[in-house]
């Protein structure tokens, strides 16, 4: 049997997605955000759906069935495939300002917003000042983007 070492929480955050992100030739990203509605019918990169996380990528709360034309596990892959106009997909806050040329993050009005859990974790030693500042630069941003709203 294989034990494995007690983990320490060091920071559990809920932060809201930064929006979606659209081809930057794609209709709907001509304004300063999108409606709900307006998702309607768009092709989606979605993450690779399990058993805890369903259709990671994919606008919380569409009332229809969302058409997956892709799936990605690497964020920054998904916003490859997005600036090569192959779909949408949504984005946390915190890699909005990562999106590459050719990709707009716009916030959506109306509807559910899609909300993700942050967590930190580390083993019960004292933290490194090194991994200590880590923690802090997360907890930092993950303020800061929740407050900007």
């Amino acid at each position: 049997m294989t034990r494995h070492p007690a983990t320490h929480g060091t920071s559990n955050r809920s932060c809201s997605t930064g929006g979606v992100a659209l081809p930057a030739a794609h209709p709907l990203a001509r304004g300063d955000y999108v409606d709900v509605a307006d998702l309607h019918g768009q092709h989606w990169i979605a993450g690779p759906t399990t058993v805890d996380d369903s259709l990671m990528g994919v606008w919380p709360g569409l009332d229809e069935r969302p058409e997956i034309v892709h799936t990605a596990r690497d964020w920054l892959a998904k916003l490859q495939l997005v600036a090569a106009g192959c779909g949408l997909t949504t984005v946390p806050a915190v890699l909005a300002p990562a999106a590459p040329v050719g990709v707009r993050v716009l916030p959506v009005r109306g509807g559910p917003q899609e909300h993700r859990r942050l967590l930190l974790a580390h083993l019960p030693d004292p933290l490194t000042d090194a991994a200590a500042r880590t923690a802090a630069a997360f907890r930092t941003a993950a303020i800061e983007l929740d407050t900007v709203r």
